[in-house]
């Protein structure tokens, strides 16, 4: 079989793909098609490599006769050195810590596209941890320069809330799940693939939609982000945090809180990590030295969080059941707050 090579650039984190089956090669292409590069960076810190093989497990790859170090709810983990060995039994996944390599192996294209993004997310998302660049599990997008995070629990509706303000030609998107942070409170895009549910009506040409099973959360139509071409944000100041908050009316509303509030919602979504699409498995080795090595990281996130929330206005938004009313409120409430700062600067 042909293999095809894939160049991403995460905001200075090199990965570079390679696979058998051209299948692979699209879907991982349209995960994460905003950082497709045609050439890798020629300096700068190692690559990340991520080889997918749609073939026959190598179970014998497994050290003979180790004893499993740890279970996860997905895998049998096994470690020989810098390398781990995660048996899913469908999948087999190899990952060398030192040498930035992961090996994925399956039969499976639904396991095969899973553990591959999964692992890049992963390993990316550490990669641009140790470098300042810190992700946030919120909904981010941009009006006039200034940036607008929605801080809220994974299904509390990001994606509806992104796609319908996208609508909105005012507003550029950060991202519909995880942008980044910078240590000065900075917020820059991390525009990825979007999931939604099936059925679901959706204003996005078909071309841009792809279905996917998941292991354990069942199907959602994904979304290349290609369709919202020409509208990603780039570095953006802070502007609004909302704490997002689902309440049973059909009138949504905008309610200021204190920024200690708002750092707490921030807090979790961001320093802690909570709901951000990686396994910790891929970036823990579970044992001593990853408190040495990340507790450099969990001070830089929390500085990041201080300082976004210093540079933000902040707020609690309670979502009614009426999306577009949802959307509605956001934007004339964005343009009202950013509209009222310009006549204050005249």
């Amino acid at each position: 079989m042909a293999v095809e090579t894939l160049h991403f650039d995460f905001h200075g984190t090199a990965v570079t793909v390679t696979t058998n089956d051209a299948e692979t090669a699209r879907f991982v292409e349209s995960d994460f098609s905003w950082f497709l590069v045609e050439e890798p960076r020629r300096a700068g810190p190692p690559s990340i490599t991520v080889d997918l093989h749609f073939s026959e497990v190598p179970f014998d790859r497994i050290p003979e006769g180790k004893v499993a170090a740890y279970h996860t709810k997905d895998a049998v983990v096994y470690k020989e050195g810098s390398t781990a060995f995660y048996d899913s039994g469908e999948a087999l996944v190899i990952y060398d810590f030192a040498a930035r390599r992961a090996e994925v192996h399956s039969l499976s294209r639904d396991l095969l596209f899973e553990r591959a993004y999964l692992m890049i997310s992963s390993r990316v998302g550490d990669a641009m941890d140790r470098r300042g660049l810190h992700r946030i599990h919120a909904m981010g997008v941009a009006y006039r320069g200034r940036g607008v995070v929605c801080l809220m629990p994974s299904g509390g509706g990001k994606t509806t809330l992104t796609l319908s303000l996208m609508k909105d030609e005012r507003f550029q998107l950060l991202s519909e799940e995880i942008p980044l942070v910078t240590r000065r409170g900075e917020l820059l895009p991390f525009p990825i693939r979007m999931g939604v549910r099936p059925g679901e009506s959706l204003s996005i040409p078909v071309e841009f939609l792809k279905p996917f099973e998941r292991t354990h959360y069942g199907p959602k139509t994904l979304i290349d982000v290609r369709c919202f071409a020409g509208r990603i944000a780039g570095i953006t100041e802070p502007g609004i945090v909302f704490a997002g908050k689902r309440i049973h009316s059909d009138r949504p509303a905008v309610v200021p809180i204190s920024r200690m509030k708002a750092f707490m919602a921030l807090y979790r979504c961001c320093v802690a990590g909570v709901g951000l699409p990686q396994m910790l498995e891929y970036i823990l080795r579970f044992d001593l030295s990853d408190i040495f090595r990340n507790t450099p990281v969990i001070l830089s996130r929390l500085v990041a969080s201080i300082r976004l929330i210093g540079r933000s206005q902040t707020y609690e938004l309670r979502l009614g059941r009426d999306r577009e009313a949802n959307a509605r409120c956001v934007a004339d409430f964005v343009a009202s707050i950013f509209s009222g700062e310009r006549r204050e600067r005249k």
